[in-house]
């Protein structure tokens, strides 16, 4: 698929939007898993602006919005 990936299975220069990496999870499903990873895409509407936060590894989507303090 063109990706450069490190002794570790890593690829650092890769965007969760990269179409690519969609198409392989799209195709493998449960196979594009591994031993700590629980892989899906997930449809966000394109007027909606968004981050990826995580937490000890643990990935997951929060949509952008005003914090106050």
């Amino acid at each position: 698929m063109g990706l450069d990936w490190d002794d570790h299975g890593k690829c650092d220069d890769l965007s969760r939007s990269d179409p690519r990496l969609v198409k392989c999870v799209e195709e493998l499903g449960d196979k594009a898993n591994g031993i700590f990873a629980s892989l899906k895409v997930v449809e966000i509407p394109n007027d909606i602006k968004y981050t990826i936060e995580d937490y000890d590894g643990i990935e997951h989507i929060v949509e952008e919005h005003q914090t106050w303090e």
